[in-house]
């Protein structure tokens, strides 16, 4: 049997990594407005959630984490498929996609770009769930006057792009 070209693995790869990029915007984003809630709760004397995000032993998993999300948050119920889909996506992604079926698609041109424009549903589904919950983080920001934008801001500064050599080769 011969081994793949790397040319041949790239594009599935480069979309698989996309996806899971995406999915874990989606649970960064789940977490961070789970801390904003909290935060906000135990402002106005609410108890607090007991989220324990931030514990390598907490044991909540991203649909549980959701799960929270939906006592403290309206999310309509278009929302709640759309965010539950990205989140079975992204357990899929993280601890599945690679079964025998997405396997032995690899093994064909056909089967590789079935496995992109899957990867691609997943990740577009992945993005538009992070938006929602976005919308929620800011809606909560506007109270401090500010935004994931604003906040967000000075990282994009340090974005390099990859079509130019970077300052330090050029030195």
């Amino acid at each position: 049997m011969n081994d793949p070209e790397q040319n041949e693995l790239t594009a599935v790869f480069s979309a698989y990594g996309h996806a899971v990029y995406s999915a874990q915007i989606l649970e960064n984003g789940i977490r961070g407005l789970l801390a904003i809630v909290d935060h906000e709760r135990k402002k106005a004397g609410k108890p607090a959630l007991k989220l324990r995000l931030d514990d390598a032993d907490a044991n909540k998993t991203l649909g549980t984490l959701f799960e929270d999300l939906m006592t403290v948050e309206f999310v309509t119920e278009a929302e709640k498929v759309l965010i539950w889909r990205a989140v079975h996506d992204r357990n899929v992604l993280v601890h599945s996609y690679w079964d025998e079926k997405h396997i032995l698609a690899m093994l064909n041109l056909e089967g590789r770009d079935w496995l992109i424009k899957n990867l691609s549903v997943r990740t577009h589904r992945c993005t538009k769930a992070d938006k929602i919950t976005t919308s929620f983080i800011d809606t909560h920001l506007r109270e401090y006057g500010t935004s994931t934008d604003t906040l967000l801001a000075p990282l994009f500064d340090h974005w390099e792009n990859d079509n130019e050599p970077p300052d330090e080769i050029l030195r």
